[in-house]
């Protein structure tokens, strides 16, 4: 299958037995030759490419170093790996691929044992691109709850001042550190995701009704954003 990204006049080649074994997306568009994904962008899309051809190995993720702040020549820093992360969860949740959403997931935590700090300006993302509710932000919101202290609120750059948070995440913050308060904080407790990672999976939801009408290629997931095109062996 031939799958152009954005405006990039190459199309990325992909074998379509291997897109379809875990992108619902890619499956609901598998008698097509050529589609185009032109609201993405090339270079996610390329690690998703990446992971794919890799076995679903997770050494594709952690070279995007994650847990690694960058300073800028204004002194400011950054941690970019993170979110790429936080933009491949997002990808992966587009296209409706649950097996790499679950990868990034594990990538994030992988980041969290090493990380010394985590951007605050990616809950404003994660309230505003996720749906509530979403095992991301489940896990976002326990980071801040056992790993988060006084340092996370000092010197910080403009777009991680804390005020510029949505008022949504700090409720969830509150509520869980009430929890922990009131029930299970304890020094001597594993951080939640070092005792079970997999709570912040997600389980792929199959459809029903028979072959038709999971993968008729007439269907059209809602804000899916592909474009099918021709092949050009048929024009």
């Amino acid at each position: 299958m031939s799958i152009y990204v954005s405006t990039s006049a190459e199309p990325f080649i992909l074998h379509k037995n291997l897109i379809t074994s875990t992108s619902a997306l890619f499956r609901d568009y598998r008698f097509e030759s050529v589609l185009t994904l032109p609201e993405e962008d090339a270079a996610l899309f390329e690690v998703y490419a990446e992971w794919i051809y890799s076995n679903h190995s997770l050494a594709v993720l952690h070279d995007l170093r994650a847990h690694e702040v960058v300073k800028r020549a204004d002194g400011t820093t950054d941690q970019p790996g993170a979110e790429h992360l936080f933009h491949l969860y997002c990808l992966g949740a587009r296209l409706r691929d649950v097996t790499f959403k679950n990868a990034v997931v594990d990538a994030f935590v992988d980041m969290l044992m090493k990380a010394t700090e985590c951007p605050t300006h990616l809950a404003k993302w994660i309230y505003e691109r996720l749906p509530p509710g979403n095992t991301f932000g489940k896990l976002y919101v326990d980071m801040w709850c056992w790993n988060s202290d006084e340092t996370w609120f000092e010197d910080l750059e403009q777009r991680d001042d804390p005020i510029s948070a949505p008022g949504e995440f700090w409720l969830d913050v509150v509520k869980k550190k009430t929890l922990l308060g009131k029930k299970i904080y304890d020094a001597r407790l594993r951080v939640p995701w070092v005792a079970d990672r997999t709570q912040y999976y997600e389980e792929e939801k199959h459809e029903t009704g028979g072959e038709h009408s999971a993968w008729s290629s007439v269907h059209q997931p809602e804000n899916s954003g592909v474009v099918v095109k021709p092949d050009p062996e048929d024009t």
